[in-house]
């Protein structure tokens, strides 16, 4: 947060703005450093592989420009969650293509996105789909509701109540 205007509206004190403030280090978002994406791919390709025991990928020009083409609103938490998900699904040992990124980086969606349903109604089938997508938006936001209900653009309390609907919580929280 911006201190120094909490300062000014009387939100933070003025005695602790000054304690804290030693030396002021700005630090542009990923998207105006674009230049960085390569050397923080290679950086948590390489810490993700080793967390996991996974061999660490490489990655086509053609992906690596897509990345540094995307804007980054999560900045470079958002990037290193997109490449830890990589490393943990991208086993073969070829180059990560761009297919091989989530949908909202211009890869290809998950073919089990949509849940089979043959044997359903459409209500059935709905609220399976409402249901894997609100558990799909917490387990990528770390089970920020706030940010999955934004990633899914409903209200947080409708999030809320609908993780308490399906008990997602009590389900698979250990699992985040």
């Amino acid at each position: 947060q911006d201190l120094e205007r909490l300062v000014e509206t009387g939100h933070f004190r003025r005695d602790l703005y000054f304690r804290l403030n030693v030396i002021r280090l700005r630090l542009p978002p990923l998207r105006e450093r674009k230049t960085d994406i390569p050397l923080l791919l290679d950086h948590f390709a390489s810490e993700s592989a080793s967390q996991h025991g996974l061999p660490k990928p490489t990655w086509t020009d053609a992906c690596e420009r897509r990345l540094m083409a995307h804007d980054w609103p999560g900045n470079v938490r958002e990037l290193k969650n997109e490449v830890e998900r990589l490393v943990i699904m991208h086993r073969d040992g070829d180059p990560i293509e761009v297919d091989d990124l989530s949908p909202e980086y211009g890869g290809e969606p998950d073919v089990d996105l949509v849940p089979f349903v043959d044997d359903m109604t459409l209500p059935e089938a709905t609220e399976q789909l409402e249901r894997k997508m609100i558990l799909e938006a917490l387990r990528e936001t770390d089970w920020n509701k706030t940010r999955a209900a934004e990633r899914l653009d409903i209200s947080r309390r409708h999030l809320i109540r609908k993780v308490s609907d399906y008990e997602l919580e009590a389900q698979y929280r250990d699992d985040a």
